[in-house]
């Protein structure tokens, strides 16, 4: 093959690295979330409702705007049903074309503006820096061990997802600036707007155009602010049509923000220790960190972070003076898509400060100019001829073949933390022993593997954990210590149970307040406490608490609003009272089919107790009509339909 076809398809090189060191991401199963989102997939009625919700919906109760990430789950659910495989193909791929286009990337930012011009265009012939530049730094990309965590989980498709439509921007704008085409210009806006309805994180592409422009105006030339503004203020209009379509969709998140668990100091040394640890992820991902449940910080670590914050400032410094686009848009990218990163330490979404996933889109900008910083040493150490070329070439293969075998290696590695959730809670707990959440939440998987013992003792762990951390009045002390209640109540070990829900409920009454949805939880599970030990009155006055909460809340929980339906009206047949228990019924089975379809496996518990109080009452054909109902949702489900 001659070289000029080598640098043609030499793309290929690290997407089929990207390839074998990630294939095993599709054996893995469903993660984390990946529980609570798959099962309640159900496409909408109308397809713009996840864009823009109708006049008489409610807004959503959650943080978060990307529906695109929601469209990319029901393609994956219509095409694979349940099947993890399908799920996990998706995020395969779109890591694949992010490795192919961090080659394009770094290919076009060698470039000059006008490459007709003669003598501009700069030599990337594949025994060049120049050429080698897109070679290596997609390659790091492609076998970064840190990127396990947004491949691997299915729920890290956010993550991968933008990336691929923020290269895609700013890949068609760098094309614009070559050729001076519009449609390049308008499907680079269009990508950026695809990028914002997938994660908010896209926002920083306003600051990288403009950059961008800069870096790009020969030195010693005005930069051409007209222009500038020009090209800025488009960017700029589509942001607020973002936030407009955001602001029509969502409401602030439920509750009090968890506080921060960032040790003491001012604001700057925090985002010096966040900024730090992220950009040590990058140059060094070691050790594997699955659960980040706390940040670092010592007087060690504030100063190795001021530093390193500091050489990248001062490269970005330089980078602008001297319009060095790799390093300058390298670093930019990694400064910009970090801040959102540094904002969750300080105001946590999430369960955990920090995560790997965060440092998926970063790394962009970290390989590129990793990837320069080594050929450009590579270069310097020899003098400019043939046999420095080859030398050059000689040692970037060396290189290559150093992250295939540790990079590669340990990708495929920690890939397998995400196989299931109990491989990943196992991990987390080795790797964040005085961190709470992963031994209840490993614990909730032992439970439900029958390994009751083992269980109850993670979360009496986690129980003692949480309060020396958290203090014994938190909402996340209150979601371990519901963990172990509800093992005591499977057990019918009510009396044991009993105290430890109304501790839950006290706590969750006063931190979060008497209608969040939490406390309507509570007062549900200490209901089927009471209802267990045949203390109905109490029972019923909790149960419709709850139900009133959760038809309040908006959006009404569904889910939860049907299953105290349903109880409540078990407790009014085992009373006698069968006219209020068929309406309660009756009214549980229709919030299932309204909010999840007729045909939802969730809905079946419904229809076989509607069809025993039927049967009670004699009547027969009502009975068997929805017996034949929940047997056809339970075939269904048994064939993976």
């Amino acid at each position: 093959m001659s070289w000029k076809k080598f640098h043609r398809w030499s793309w290929l090189i690290p997407v089929l690295l990207a390839l074998a060191f990630n294939l095993n991401v599709l054996q893995n199963g469903f993660g984390w979330d990946d529980e609570t989102i798959i099962p309640h997939l159900k496409p909408p009625d109308r397809w713009r409702s996840l864009f823009l919700p109708d006049p008489d919906s409610p807004k959503q109760a959650s943080a978060y705007y990307r529906p695109l990430v929601s469209v990319s789950y029901l393609l994956d659910y219509e095409f694979w049903g349940d099947r993890p495989f399908g799920f996990h193909l998706s995020v395969l791929l779109a890591h694949l074309l992010n490795t192919a286009l961090v080659f394009f990337l770094a290919r076009s930012l060698i470039r000059t503006t006008q490459p007709s011009r003669r003598g501009s265009s700069p030599d990337a012939s594949p025994l060049t820096p120049h050429g080698l530049l897109p070679l290596l730094s997609a390659s790091l990309f492609a076998v970064h061990p840190a990127h396990a965590e947004a491949v691997a989980w299915i729920a890290g498709r956010n993550d991968v997802f933008c990336t691929s439509f923020l290269l895609a921007s700013l890949l068609l704008y760098l094309r614009f600036h070559r050729t001076d085409r519009r449609l390049f210009f308008t499907l680079s806006m269009l990508a950026f707007f695809f990028a914002l309805l997938t994660k908010e994180i896209a926002v920083g592409l306003i600051v990288l155009f403009p950059l961008y422009e800069f870096l790009a105006t020969e030195g010693g030339k005005p930069v051409p602010w007209k222009r500038l503004a020009l090209r800025f203020a488009i960017p700029l209009a589509i942001l607020g049509i973002y936030f407009w379509m955001r602001t029509a969709n969502i409401i602030a998140p439920y509750g009090p923000g968890q506080p921060v668990n960032v040790s003491g100091g001012t604001w700057v040394e925090k985002i010096l220790i966040t900024y730090g640890l992220y950009l040590k992820l990058m140059a060094f991902p070691y050790p594997h960190s699955p659960f980040i449940a706390t940040l670092p910080n010592s007087l060690s670590v504030l100063i190795v972070s001021g530093l390193i914050l500091t050489a990248v400032a001062w490269g970005l410094f330089f980078a602008v003076i001297h319009r060095d686009r790799i390093v300058g848009m390298g670093l930019g990218w990694t400064v910009v898509f970090l801040i959102p990163a540094v904002a969750v330490a300080f105001q946590p979404l999430a369960a955990a400060l920090a995560a790997e996933r965060y440092v998926y889109a970063p790394s962009v900008g970290f390989v590129l100019v990793g990837a320069g910083v080594i050929l450009k040493s590579l270069r310097l150490l020899q003098p400019d001829s043939k046999r420095a070329r080859r030398q050059t070439a000689i040692g970037v293969a060396l290189l290559l073949m150093a992250v295939i075998s540790i990079g590669g290696r340990e990708s495929w590695k920690r890939n397998t933390v995400w196989r299931s959730p109990v491989t990943f809670w196992e991990e987390a707990v080795a790797s964040s022993p005085l961190a709470g959440l992963p031994y209840s939440e490993l614990g909730i998987q032992y439970a439900r593997s029958s390994r009751t013992a083992e269980a109850e003792a993670l979360f009496k762990k986690s129980i003692i954990l949480l309060e020396k951390t958290v203090g014994p009045m938190h909402p996340d002390l209150a979601k371990s210590l519901n963990n172990l209640a509800e093992l005591y109540r499977t057990q019918n070990r009510e009396t044991e149970a009993e105290p430890i829900h109304q501790r839950i409920l006290a706590i969750r009454e006063r931190t979060l307040g008497p209608n969040h949805p939490d406390v309507a939880k509570s007062l549900h599970n200490l209901a089927l406490i009471y209802h267990a030990q045949k203390r109905y009155a109490a029972a019923e006055a909790l149960y419709r608490r709850a139900i009133s909460i959760w038809e309040k809340t908006p959006p009404a929980d569904s889910s939860e609003l049907a299953m105290s339906l349903n109880n409540l009206a078990a407790l009014y047949s085992a009373e006698g009272r069968y006219a209020e228990a068929e309406a309660f019924f009756r009214r549980s089975l229709m919030t299932w089919e309204k909010a999840f379809g007729p045909d939802h496996p969730d809905s079946v518990t419904s229809l076989e107790n509607y069809a025993v109080f039927l049967r009670q009452m004699n009547r027969e054909a009502e009975a068997t009509e929805l017996e034949v109902r929940a047997n056809r949702i339970k075939n269904k489900q048994a064939r993976g339909d």
